[in-house]
């Protein structure tokens, strides 16, 4: 039990000392401050017996301060990527120019983005007019048993609903950023709040609509990387408008993430499923995944083209997700459908050896591709993506084929509009608001 006691106070310890570096208002802190949260919460889990009764008895005896520790130096090294000083100096990149965040291709892409969001606004709610609420937990199981998700029977309606989600997703971080420094700016500041908030709005309901309480949380994860990274920068009354504006949302949110807790898991006692749901990844590390087995996967479920490429065999999943967890955790020992921490996740699929050259070799690529985008104003993107793989950490490795074309097609766009405004930046200084 003391393992989980030291894993605690590591991370509580790095939280106090970065707090001090940085101030208490920023993003390693917030971030830390989960670590230690879920760290918190695991202990919890495992005292009072939640984590035993969902997942079996295990002796606290066989805990190593080993995974603890690789886990922890895997999260100082992201989160180095993110101090303070690297952000503002990424956000200066933006700050810049009338003839950059005005550029009529920006404001193409803007409209563009405005645009879909309208059609999927309006798609939803002609959806709940004639559909009315589904039942989440029939919506959850139909995705992990590989059903196609239906919002509409009309295929057109239903393939647009679901592609202008998608596409929503993968410009989100461009377009808070362009909002965000528009906004410190002060261009059009009231129309900027009122467009981060429209695709603060379709993100959630795209979440709700499929069930995912995950999307929910990192949705929200995601949206306060760009409020912390411009928060000195925001005057005192917008960020009151914030604070509230999020304490109003997450308080909606809560209602139908708790709805879809009960309707997934046919329980009221919410509270005690939601203490597990973010509780188990640290007790999971230690307790059934480190030192279970000498087999690996290798890169079968994180990289099936790859492993095939090598002559490996992986069955055809037709996209039940049920079905391909089964068969990795019947084949490999594995509890690969809980969640197991950034090291965990690549426990599982490496090794030990393994694994640490795999995270050394993706944080050499990722910085790679930042030196070619500095001094670039999208340079920004590259942070986002570190903050996201150090937030998804609290419960898995991000990476896997489709993520890693995600983040191929964000450097590419970096790339390109690094070229297209190439001769347009320049360091300047800002002002913080008082």
């Amino acid at each position: 039990m003391y393992i989980l006691i030291l894993n605690i106070v590591l991370y509580f310890v790095t939280l106090v000392y970065v707090a001090k570096k940085d101030s208490f208002i920023s993003i390693r802190v917030f971030i830390l401050f989960l670590y230690f949260l879920f760290a918190l919460m695991g202990f919890i889990t495992v005292s009072n017996g939640i984590f035993f009764e969902t997942f079996g008895v295990y002796s606290l005896a066989k805990l190593s301060i080993i995974p603890y520790l690789v886990n922890y130096i895997m999260v100082i090294i992201l989160l180095s990527s993110l101090r303070s000083k690297i952000i503002n100096n990424n956000i200066t990149m933006w700050l810049k120019a009338t003839n950059v965040l005005n550029s009529k291709l920006l404001l193409t892409f803007e409209n563009i983005v405005m645009v879909v969001c309208i059609v999927f606004l309006m798609l939803l709610f002609i959806g709940i007019l004639q559909n009315g609420i589904l039942s989440y937990g029939v919506i959850y199981e139909a995705s992990r048993i590989g059903e196609r998700a239906v919002f509409f029977e009309n295929k057109i309606l239903n393939a647009l609903f679901f592609r202008s989600y998608k596409f929503l997703s993968f410009v989100v971080p461009f377009f808070y950023v362009i909002k965000f420094s528009k906004y410190v700016c002060g261009y059009k500041k009231k129309q900027c709040i009122m467009h981060i908030f429209i695709m603060l709005c379709c993100l959630v309901a795209g979440c709700i609509v499929r069930a995912s309480r995950g999307g929910v949380f990192f949705v929200f994860l995601n949206f306060l990387f760009f409020v912390l990274c411009f928060w000195d920068y925001i005057a005192i009354r917008t960020k009151k408008l914030f604070s509230i504006g999020m304490g109003i949302a997450l308080i909606a949110v809560n209602f139908f993430v708790n709805q879809i807790s009960e309707d997934r898991f046919e329980t009221d006692n919410v509270a005690t499923n939601n203490i597990r749901y973010f509780g188990e990844a640290f007790p999971n590390l230690g307790l059934r995944i480190w030192d279970i087995s000498d087999e690996h996967i290798l890169g079968a479920r994180k990289f099936p083209t790859l492993f095939q490429f090598f002559g490996g065999y992986i069955p055809d999943f037709n996209n039940d997700y049920d079905y391909k967890m089964m068969y990795f955790e019947s084949k490999y020992k594995y509890p690969v459908n809980n969640f197991k921490t950034l090291f965990g996740d690549l426990y599982i699929e490496f090794g030990l050896t393994l694994s640490i050259l795999f995270f050394l070799l993706c944080v050499g690529i990722l910085r790679l591709f930042y030196n070619k985008a500095k001094h670039s104003c999208l340079s920004i993107i590259y942070l986002y993506i570190v903050y996201e793989l150090v937030t998804f950490g609290l419960f898995g490795l991000r990476l896997d084929e489709t993520y890693i074309i995600e983040y191929v097609l964000y450097f590419v766009v970096i790339l390109i509009l690094k070229k297209r405004f190439q001769n347009n930046f320049y360091n300047i200084s800002l002002v913080k608001s008082e």
